[in-house]
């Protein structure tokens, strides 16, 4: 019973598809673990995440909690150009309260602790800012809406001629 060269090709192309199988497994693991691991970051801090939905109608801004741990209502600073409040003062908690992602948004609007009618093209930041108690935390950024710093570049200029 001798070997049949053709059973020795059998064998190596058998052993290439493995590595060739193998290999492909390998790369979209990575791929995967990759893609999950960049998501990941673009978490907030304290796992905040917000969105928001502007009405020009009524000149007002809902903002969204969705996801993320629990905060202190009179730690999430609402601020523009020209007012700052907190997640306390807009829905009438208690400062200590404490605010988890829901589904009820809270309203910036000229009929609450905001005081003014919202447009499209205000700037809204969401910062947490802990109570004087919590030495070691620092304030920190939670959100923003129509952030300037998000608009991209208009590209070259044109220099007219003279």
């Amino acid at each position: 019973m001798g070997l049949n060269p053709m059973d020795i090709r059998g064998v190596s192309e058998g052993a290439g598809v493995a590595v060739l199988v193998i290999m492909t497994v390998v790369a979209t693991a990575s791929v995967g673990m990759t893609v999950t691991l960049v998501m990941d970051e673009d978490e907030g801090p304290f796992g905040a995440e917000f969105t928001f939905d502007h009405s020009e109608d009524l000149g007002q801004l809902l903002i969204f909690y969705d996801s993320g741990d629990e905060l202190r209502a009179g730690s999430i600073h609402i601020a523009d150009d020209t007012n700052e409040v907190t997640w306390a003062e807009i829905e009438g908690m208690e400062p200590d309260e404490m605010v988890e992602p829901s589904n009820i948004p809270a309203r910036l609007t000229s009929d609450n602790a905001w005081g003014e009618s919202v447009s499209a093209d205000d700037f809204v930041e969401i910062r947490y800012i802990p109570d004087d108690d919590d030495d070691d935390a620092e304030e920190v950024v939670l959100a923003t809406w129509n952030d300037p710093e998000d608009e991209p570049d208009d590209g070259p200029v044109d220099v007219p001629e003279a």
